[in-house]
Order: C-alpha cells, then sequence, then structure tokens
C-alpha cells in the first residue's frame, strides 16, 4: 500500500495542491510567513477572501461584496469548482482562503469529528500572538450564519394533502448530514421511527419502525434530479425541484416548521478559531446579514422559502 492511500482522499488532495505549489516555485514556508499577517489584530486594509463553491447562493454573496466594496473593505468570493467540498475546509485550516460559506452546522461538526478535523489539529500550524502558541485553536468555528432554506418531501405523483401509499419508494440524499435530516424529515410525517438520540446524524440502519414498509433508497447528488422518474417521491431542497420541473412550494412537506431546524441548517460562515475575531470577516458577515439587497438576491434564487435565522 502506498503511503498516501492511507490517507482521507480530500487530505491527499491537499497534499497533492502543495506539492504543485511547491513544484511551482512557492514554497511552503512563504504561505507560513503570511500567516502572521492574518492575526486579528493586524489584517486592516487586506482582503479578506471567502472560498465558496460553485452555486445559485454566490449571487447575493457577490451583492455583499459589492457592499462591502462601498464600505471600503474589500472582499474576494473565491469560487472553487471542486467535487470535494471538504476541500474548502482544508483551505480555511491552511490559509489559502481567510473564511469559507458552504456548510451547515451539522455539516461542520461532522467534519471536526472526523480524520479531515483530525488531521488539521494535528498539522496545522497555530498563530502565535503575544508569544503564546494557540495550538488549541486551529479548529474550524462557525463565525456567522447565512441564509437557511427548507427540505422538502417532492413528488412528480403525488400532491400535498395525499396520503403516501405503502410500499412507496422514497429517495434521500447519500451524504451523511442530508441523509440524516431527510430522515428526520419521515419521522415528523409519521412514515418511519428512528432509534432514540440519533439526532442529525441517522442513517438507513438507525430505522426501528416502517409501519408502511417504505422503500427508503439512497441517491447521489448527480442522480437528485433523474430519480423523480423513478421513485415516487423525493426528500431533497427546492432548487433541486425546481430543476426537476415542480415548483418550490409544491412539497407533500417540509422541516422549516421548527426555528430550530431552520437555525441549525443555516450556511456558516466557517473560519479557523484563531481567527474567529477578524474585524474584516465580522464586517462582511454583519453587511451580508443587514443588507436588503442580499435578501432580496437569495428571494430571487429560492423564492419565499429561504429564511434569514440571524
Amino acid at each position: 500500500m502506498l503511503w498516501n492511500e492511507r490517507l482521507p482522499r480530500f487530505v491527499r488532495g491537499v497534499l497533492a495542491a502543495l506539492l504543485a505549489l511547491m513544484m511551482s516555485g512557492l514554497s511552503i514556508g512563504v504561505l507560513a510567513s503570511e500567516t502572521q499577517s492574518r492575526l486579528p489584530s493586524g489584517n486592516e486594509g487586506l482582503t479578506l477572501t471567502l472560498g465558496v463553491p460553485p452555486g445559485e447562493a454566490n449571487e447575493a454573496t457577490m451583492v455583499a461584496a459589492a457592499e462591502a466594496k462601498k464600505q471600503g473593505l474589500e472582499v474576494q468570493v473565491a469560487e472553487f469548482n471542486d467535487p470535494e467540498l471538504w476541500h474548502l475546509n482544508m483551505h480555511a485550516a491552511f490559509f489559502t482562503i481567510d473564511a469559507n460559506f458552504f456548510q451547515s452546522e451539522p455539516e461542520l461538526r461532522f467534519f471536526n469529528k472526523g480524520s479531515g478535523g483530525r488531521y488539521i489539529e494535528e498539522h496545522a500550524t497555530p498563530l502565535v500572538e503575544r508569544g503564546k502558541p494557540q495550538a488549541d485553536k486551529v479548529r474550524l468555528v462557525s463565525v456567522g450564519c447565512g441564509y437557511s432554506i427548507p427540505m422538502g418531501v417532492y413528488s412528480k405523483k403525488l400532491k400535498h394533502g395525499d396520503a403516501i401509499p405503502p410500499s412507496t419508494t422514497i429517495a434521500v440524499p447519500s451524504g451523511p448530514v442530508d441523509m440524516g435530516r431527510a430522515l428526520l424529515l419521515l419521522q415528523a410525517m409519521g412514515l418511519i421511527k428512528l432509534r432514540s438520540g440519533v439526532g442529525d446524524m441517522a442513517t438507513l440502519s438507525d430505522v426501528v419502525e416502517n409501519p408502511k414498509q417504505i422503500k427508503v433508497i439512497p441517491v447521489k447528488d448527480e442522480q437528485s434530479v433523474s430519480v423523480f422518474d423513478k421513485a415516487t417521491a423525493s426528500v431533497t431542497y427546492p432548487n433541486i425541484a425546481k430543476r426537476a420541473g415542480i415548483a418550490e412550494k409544491d412539497a407533500l412537506a417540509f422541516d422549516n416548521a421548527d426555528p430550530e431546524i431552520v437555525k441549525r441548517y443555516a450556511i456558516q460562515f466557517v473560519a479557523r478559531a484563531d481567527v474567529a475575531n477578524d474585524s474584516r470577516l465580522q464586517r462582511f458577515i454583519k453587511i451580508y446579514q443587514s443588507s436588503p439587497e442580499v435578501k432580496a438576491a437569495l428571494r430571487r434564487t429560492y423564492g419565499s422559502l429561504v429564511a434569514f435565522p440571524w
């Protein structure tokens, strides 16, 4: 077995990127030296770099960046076209970017508890301020929340108010956090019962009761639109249902009735704990949350279902 086969795939990707930088003449030492400029007390006047994946919500983020520029704050919204979204966490941990904006609190918690979080804690260089090492501050944390959209049960074969027939096939996302959220919604609808205490990380093995013998099938992201032609219903997001030709509001059920759920699954601004008080980041989050133009852009993207739980 080769040495890199022992590492998680996303860690191998980051290491490969660092090797590429070295081969192009940019030393890791240069990257390390730049961390001093990222101390919360020494970054005024520097451009804030926010990493995001490609997506519809970036319109609103760019609106916020334009508003920040008017207020004297330069913000670069860096789009990473990478199928492994968790790479954005590695970029934040190793200062390729200042922060990222793509994940909910449960997704961040899942990452921090996994091999990615452990790798960061073992290998990320802590900042040093006033001569005191802050080795406990390299963990990624939420700095503030952005928008939140509900998850819904959508169908081309059933309409709101219809009873779910026995032996119905319902698709759920295969990703660990989205699957847990989907199963919690099916439980709230009375279709299944999950193991006590499993919380938002539920998997199919945690289903302990299924009185209607619902066939719950996990699907990958690339199948999320086409699955509507095969399954009776799918637990997914409004923008995906829209791409499948279903109106965002036409779900059989949503999980947004509980304000705690709305806030839990809001997209978070994430950075290392030792730069969480970065004045540029704090200013940008305030601009994002207070801008009517940002809210308008998000409503254009997600309709009336989008929530602002800050």
